[in-house]
């Protein structure tokens, strides 16, 4: 009995023996796999993006099918981009008064983007609906003035004002003594000289002063969209500006580097900032008959995500956003995971990118993925990122240190490992505790 009992005592011991070796091999098996996956990329495990290496990797490897480059962000290239935004701002609001040769149109600017070439505005004059007034004189009295038979040294002058006199739908005005006249599409002088021509013949040295009362003609301009009120304003003779329109219908709803100004001339546009209005006068344009100014607001935004807290979509805060900014605003890369290079993605018009001294893929294109990006690790690099100007729509992005992948790695391999090495451990105890028991 003795021996029997002695028997049972000793099973469990051979029994995790023989459990812990086959723990062993199977454990064994599965760190192998995972050190084969990790000495292959680690290509399965989570990632928000790409990592540094397989930027480049990519890079070199462009085609066609995929025809972005990397650009690094030197100084050369910050003040290529510098002068392209110069360039471009030749294109807006302004060149509505004085239109260039050919005017330019560029996308992803702050400053401008000009639609196409616009007439410049046209001079005023009197249109139907108009009000006018109109004095006449004459020498001698008669028609216009009273005689003064008796009275030699009295004045022989006379003068009257009519009614006021609206121009009708034919563009005409009624003058006593002169019939008709045709008041639309001419100046004050024009009608003025027309009337003292037709009472030549009926009064001595007749003259004629005529001016505007109000205006409520085809001399309209329209102010819509994103305004505290849309109106419609006539433009006096003496014309009308961009901003005194705006100012009429009580400003832009928004901050001024979120809005935009179109003004509509016919079957042609043009648009610029408000801001950039604000400081250039050549953008606050004389407006012409017909005009119509909208306004949008329209906030520019970035992207950012990557090895950060949180990814984010952030808007710009001011018109002249920097990459400096932009990586304040999203609040940094994570240092416990981000690799010390900024990647800035972007379609950069080509002429652009050959000037930096980059060869496209397709020379032909109008655009060019580019990835700048700004090595954080030399001294420069953040005086870089304060020049270097952000567009809408950039998407900022945060890469991650080849470590990381490592990290997570082990982490893989300690939560699949984990189950296993505690029955292990709890079996080895077990065991021993039997062992300790039967000596």
């Amino acid at each position: 009995m003795g021996n029997i009992f002695q028997l049972r005592l000793r099973q469990p011991p051979v029994v995790c023996a023989v459990f812990s070796n086959s723990l062993l091999s199977w454990t064994g098996r599965w760190f192998t796999l995972l050190l084969a996956v990790l000495l292959t990329g680690c290509a399965f495990l989570p990632s928000d993006g790409p990592s540094a290496q397989r930027i480049n990797e990519h890079a070199d490897q462009t085609t066609e099918a995929t025809p972005y480059q990397i650009v690094p962000i030197t100084g050369k290239v910050v003040q290529v981009l510098q002068k392209s935004e110069s360039a471009s701002s030749d294109s807006g609001l302004s060149t509505l008064a004085s239109p260039p040769a050919k005017a330019v149109r560029e996308e992803g600017t702050f400053r401008v983007t000009g639609l196409g070439n616009l007439p410049p505005p046209l001079r005023q004059k009197i249109t139907a609906g108009d009000t006018l007034n109109i004095t006449i004189f004459e020498s001698g009295g008669g028609l216009f003035g009273p005689l003064v038979p008796n009275n030699p040294q009295a004045p022989q002058t006379g003068s009257t004002t009519l009614p006021p006199q609206v121009v009708d739908e034919s563009g005409q005005i009624t003058v006593p003594f002169v019939g008709r006249v045709d008041a639309s599409g001419k100046t004050a002088y024009e009608i003025e000289q027309e009337i003292v021509v037709k009472l030549k013949n009926k009064v001595i040295n007749p003259q004629a002063i005529v001016s505007v009362a109000e205006r409520k003609g085809g001399d309209l301009v329209s102010v819509t969209g994103d305004v505290k009120a849309s109106i419609t304003i006539p433009i006096p003779l003496s014309g009308l500006h961009l901003l005194e329109a705006l100012t009429a219908a009580g400003g832009a709803i928004g901050d001024p580097h979120i809005a935009k100004v179109t003004v509509l001339r016919g079957s042609q546009a043009r648009t610029d900032s408000l801001a950039g209005v604000f400081s250039d006068a050549t953008k606050n344009i004389a407006l012409q008959p017909g005009d119509t100014v909208v306004v949008r607001s329209d906030p520019w935004t970035y992207l950012a995500f990557g090895a950060m807290l949180k990814p984010f979509t952030f808007a710009f805060s001011k018109p002249d956003l920097t990459l400096a900014d932009a990586m304040a605003t999203a609040g940094g890369a994570d240092d416990s995971r981000a690799y010390p290079t900024i990647y800035l993605y972007r379609l950069e018009p080509t002429r652009f990118v050959k000037q930096m001294g980059v060869h496209p893929v397709d020379p032909s294109a109008p655009t060019t993925p580019i990835i700048y990006n700004l090595d954080l690790t030399t001294p420069q690099g953040f005086f870089l990122a304060q020049r270097f100007a952000m567009r809408n729509k950039d998407i900022v992005y945060f890469s991650n240190a080849s470590s990381v992948g490592v990290l997570k790695l082990f982490g893989l391999i300690n939560a699949v490992t984990a189950p296993a090495r505690t029955g292990f451990a709890t079996g080895v105890q077990g065991a021993t505790g039997i062992n300790n028991i039967n000596n």
